[in-house]
């Protein structure tokens, strides 16, 4: 059936003339239907495609520039105290069926784990509590000592903070929890799961574990005597902590004790513009040979740019020496302020202002479009040239430049 909502029939019977020349006209239809309906859908892969290599782009930059700088740790702890990250993994031997035919089974080992945070790199340096300065030093995990009382547990975890004016932070955050530890001490005592809850599991069978890391808080026992060890937990058959244990650290009645601020995540120039931290310097990376001009690609229509980012270039330290652009200043753009930009821009866009020769790196360049679509790229020295979302290099007119000047790109 044709958009036109017709349908056609090929019937073996003579007809009229006049319901042949309508046969016609629907076909007509149908094919011109048809073709419509493929070059909307190349212009939205094309789209896509663009979108997919801009996130591309600020991820793999922000990342070469994080890594320079330094490691940031995981983010969040959840609600029950870790992160699960979880996907699935076969053990070996599995066959696939149905879930309700799958018989019950036991688990190779070493496909599903878990790990408790280094105390050293959640602990705030800040905390005046002895049994967190002493959790601090642990090492390793222990088993229970048969006589041990406990009169408190103290953990360390990293969470997130909005701060006003200042962005986003990661805080690593002390707390203690006194209160009558028996009943969680009991379950650090349960011994590891060896089969499945069904006690009819076949020998030698095997059946899927999750793919899961399970990410735990760093958390030490204080005993009476004032010794802190981290314990040894109880684990499934997958080598992930029994889900009581983790619930029932997660109800303690925890105060926090210190807090204090590692790691800006997100300055507050991202926050309100919605420019990315990073960004590549796609000119120096040699993309650009056989671009279409950008006058003469066929794209969807964008929204006038309202969003201005301005980068300044270093190198990330690697062997490959990528230059990576770090956010320098952002700017929201008016409507008026972004149509002029757009006119600027466009005129840098045919053929006969196509940018040859010049091997001259920016040390500056500034990104023009929208939070969600920063396609443009403006060389602001070096050869001050443009880079359209296809790569297409152009030159633009000084007005350009002076545009960029006085909305901010200095």
């Amino acid at each position: 059936m044709g958009r036109s909502g017709y349908s056609r029939r090929d019937d073996a019977q003579p007809r009229p003339r006049g319901r042949d020349t309508r046969d016609a006209q629907y076909t007509r239809d149908a094919q011109h239907a048809q073709s419509t309906d493929h070059a909307q859908a190349t212009d939205h892969a094309r789209a896509a495609a663009r979108d997919a290599q801009h996130a591309q782009n600020t991820l793999q930059a922000r990342n070469t520039l994080q890594a320079r700088n330094t490691r940031r740790t995981r983010l969040l702890s959840l609600a029950l105290g870790g992160m699960l990250l979880s996907g699935c993994a076969s053990a070996p031997g599995v066959t696939e069926t149905p879930p309700q035919q799958q018989p019950p089974q036991t688990a190779q080992s070493g496909v599903g784990r878990a790990y408790q945070e280094s105390a050293g790199s959640q602990c705030p340096n800040t905390s005046t509590d002895p049994a967190v300065r002493k959790l601090r030093q642990i090492t390793a995990e222990s088993a229970l000592p048969a006589g041990f009382h406990g009169v408190a547990v103290v953990r360390c975890r990293l969470d997130q903070e909005t701060v006003p004016g200042d962005g986003v932070w990661q805080v690593a955050i002390a707390q203690r929890a006194e209160t009558d530890l028996s009943g969680f001490i009991a379950l650090l005592r349960k011994p590891d799961e060896t089969t499945t809850p069904q006690s009819s599991t076949p020998t030698g069978e095997t059946f899927a574990c999750a793919a899961s890391m399970l990410l735990i808080p760093a958390f030490g026992l204080v005993g009476s005597d004032g010794t802190v060890l981290s314990p040894r937990l109880p684990q499934t058959i997958c080598g992930d902590p029994l889900p009581e244990i983790l619930t029932a650290l997660n109800a303690l009645p925890w105060k926090t004790e210190a807090t204090v601020r590692t790691t800006r995540l997100q300055t507050q120039t991202e926050i309100d513009t919605g420019c990315p931290s990073a960004y590549k310097y796609l000119p120096g990376l040699g993309i650009s040979r056989n671009a279409t001009p950008w006058s003469q690609v066929r794209h969807p229509s964008t929204p006038t740019s309202d969003v201005l980012c301005v980068y300044h270039i270093g190198r990330d330290g690697g062997s490959g020496s990528m230059p990576i652009g770090s956010l320098a200043s952002g700017t929201k753009l008016t409507k008026q302020q972004g149509t002029a930009l757009d006119q600027a821009l466009g005129s840098a866009s045919t053929p006969g202002v196509a940018a040859h020769g010049c091997s001259a790196q920016a040390t500056r360049f500034a990104l023009v479009g929208t939070k969600d679509n920063l396609g443009t790229m403006v060389e602001l020295d070096g050869c001050r040239r443009v880079m359209f979302p296809d790569y297409y290099l152009g030159t633009p007119e000084p007005a350009l430049f002076q545009l960029l000047a006085r909305f901010g790109a200095n």
